[in-house]
This record gives structure tokens, C-alpha cells and sequence, in this order.
């Protein structure tokens, strides 16, 4: 009996080797699949932060277009221009604008002399890479609609 206590002494070791392993093996894959999941989850929500600033600036592009529109729809010549806002009053100029050091925006202006397509595009370097967007739309002289029906 002596000699099978002795081996069963070293089963035992081993047996506790292993389970400590295994344990090890469970706990780094544990660790490693919450990493995984707070790093995917912080990359989603930092896309979506830059996607809805992209899409609110897009959308302000066309917005500028038409107060342009408004106060005088010549001055929606065919081309690619920038905006700024000068003393309330938005206006085109000539080079795409950046805004936070990432977005820059583009607006393109093109159509016939009483319709005009207006695209405000908005591109930027994403974490998950190279990231755009754009809205589209028909402007038209709206004064001229009006006198024309009367």
C-alpha cells in the first residue's frame, strides 16, 4: 500500500497543475474577450460621434446654400466652394473648410440659371479609416416662381 500512496501523491500534483492551468487559460481569455469588448465598443461610439458631426455639418452646407439662395440666388454660381459664417451672414469662398482640424466640407454648386443642384459633402479620417458623406439637393429661385404666378 506504501507505494500506491506515493502515486497518488504525484497524480495529485500533476492534477493540481493542470487545474491551475487551466484556470490561468480561463482567466487570460476572460480578461482578454472584456478588453476586446470595451475597445470595439469605445471604437463604435467614436465612429458614431464623428459620423453624426459629419452628417450635422453636410446638413449645414445645404442650409448655408440657402440663405445664400435667399438673400440672392445669382450668387449661386456653378463650382466648388467653402462657407463661412461673416457677421451672421453665410458665404461662399473658395477652398473647402476644416472645421475641428478633421472635417472638411465641400460644396458643389451646379444646374441651369433657375435650378440648382447643391451636394455638401463632408470627409474625414476616421479610427476605422478614410470616412464621407454627403446630402443633395434642388434649389430653385423661389422670387421668380412667385412672380411668374402672378
Amino acid at each position: 500500500m506504501y507505494c500506491c500512496r506515493g502515486k497518488n501523491k504525484k497524480n495529485e500534483l500533476g492534477q493540481s497543475l493542470i487545474e491551475v492551468l487551466l484556470a490561468m487559460v480561463i482567466f487570460v481569455v476572460g480578461v482578454a474577450t472584456i478588453a476586446s469588448l470595451f475597445l470595439n465598443t469605445y471604437l463604435v461610439s467614436i465612429r458614431s460621434l464623428e459620423k453624426t458631426q459629419g452628417e450635422f455639418l453636410a446638413r449645414e452646407g445645404i442650409e448655408a446654400m440657402r440663405s445664400i439662395r435667399d438673400h440672392e440666388f445669382a450668387n449661386l454660381t456653378d463650382g466648388v466652394y467653402g462657407i463661412e459664417l461673416t457677421e451672421g451672414k453665410w458665404q461662399k469662398k473658395d477652398n473647402p473648410d476644416i472645421t475641428d482640424d478633421k472635417f472638411q466640407r465641400t460644396i458643389e454648386i451646379g444646374g441651369t440659371d433657375s435650378i440648382k443642384t447643391i451636394t455638401s459633402t463632408v470627409s474625414w479620417e476616421s479610427v476605422t479609416g478614410a470616412e464621407s458623406i454627403f446630402f443633395s439637393e434642388h434649389l430653385t429661385d423661389w422670387r421668380t416662381a412667385i412672380e411668374e404666378e402672378i
